[in-house]
């Protein structure tokens, strides 16, 4: 037998081999004149639809070992008739009813077989049914509910021992109660004791020095007794006016950032200049005081002209009389 590869579904299987009976069947019923070759045919034919069912109920064997009996009983039933159409002559019959596959016979066939092998199906489909999935669900939340109890019940034990480490830690420090914050800080009032004791239980940690919380929540009760009562104000004084005008000044200068800055640009830029014009000022006299000492002082004629104009213009009386006009 020549094994034909079908796909792997019953559905097309059935739509195959109806089409094939029903022409067989039409071919059946044609003129008496092509007799051989319907023969011949509807040999080809019968033998091919032969071969599609034992390749799909092969398949379907494959897929299910529950159906290997019930395909056992098709298989031999369908061998049968093939063992029949292979004892026929080939020359040609009256009539082609004895030879031909009775198409009731292999319908019926078909669809006890296929019945049967559904049916072992919805059997083996029972593992995923609406109960089986119901009881599945209903353990696993039972074993949740049991995993979450004992989750929370160690969680609620470890919670409960931190807890009692740290109000140990706070009452070693002196925080627990307003009485404990009385025995270390009796100066204050009660209000500002359970301030402070607030104040430290956010604010200090748990693993902090008893000496340094102590300090520090001190701190904290001076500064709200200097608020709730403070001290009477010494009068005021020549020196702390002086030094609050000080600090007023100060503070408007700091505001001044940049025009500081803007009169320190300028005062550079005075500088230069300045110094640049006292310089060509000095070397243009030193330059006058080496031209008069080379050609005055070096010769003696312009030198004694000279002296004797530097007396007269100092000892004559008129030009006293102008130069004090001047002055």
């Amino acid at each position: 037998m020549v094994e034909i590869r079908l796909p792997n579904l019953v559905g097309v299987m059935m739509i195959n081999t109806r089409k094939n009976i029903a022409v067989e069947v039409a071919a059946s019923e044609e003129a008496e004149d092509n007799k051989n070759l319907k023969y011949h045919y509807n040999m080809a034919k019968s033998n091919e639809q032969l071969e599609d069912i034992l390749d799909g109920l092969s398949v379907i064997k494959n897929n299910n070992a529950a159906t290997e009996q019930r395909l056992s009983n098709i298989e031999n039933l369908l061998a049968k008739l093939a063992t029949k159409e292979e004892d026929v002559p080939i020359t040609p019959v009256a009539s082609t009813s004895a030879t031909s596959i009775p198409y009731d016979e292999i319908k019926n066939a078909v669809h006890e077989e296929m019945d049967s092998y559904f049916n072992a199906m919805s059997d083996s489909a029972e593992l995923l049914s609406d109960k089986t999935l119901k009881r599945l669900g209903t353990i696993f939340i039972e074993l949740y509910v049991e995993e979450i109890e004992k989750y929370l019940e160690k969680d609620e034990k470890e919670i409960e021992c931190k807890r009692n480490v740290y109000l140990q830690k706070r009452k070693a420090q002196g925080l627990m109660t307003i009485e404990q914050v009385a025995e270390w800080a009796p100066q204050y009032s009660l209000e500002i004791q359970r301030t402070i004791r607030y104040i430290g239980m956010k604010i200090i940690d748990e693993n902090e020095s008893v000496e340094k919380a102590h300090a520090i929540l001190k701190i904290w009760g001076d500064a709200l007794q200097t608020i709730t009562s403070p001290k009477s104000s010494p009068p005021p004084t020549l020196k702390s006016w002086w030094l609050y005008r000080w600090n007023s000044f100060k503070q408007r200068t700091d505001k001044w950032g940049l025009l500081q800055w803007y009169l320190v640009i300028l005062g550079i830029i005075a500088y230069v200049l300045f110094s640049s014009l006292y310089q060509s000022r000095v070397m243009d006299l030193d330059r006058t005081n080496r031209i008069f000492y080379k050609k005055v002082i070096m010769d003696e004629k312009r030198k004694r002209n000279y002296q004797e104009l530097d007396s007269l213009i100092h000892s004559d009386s008129f030009f006293k009389t102008y130069w004090g006009l001047n002055n």
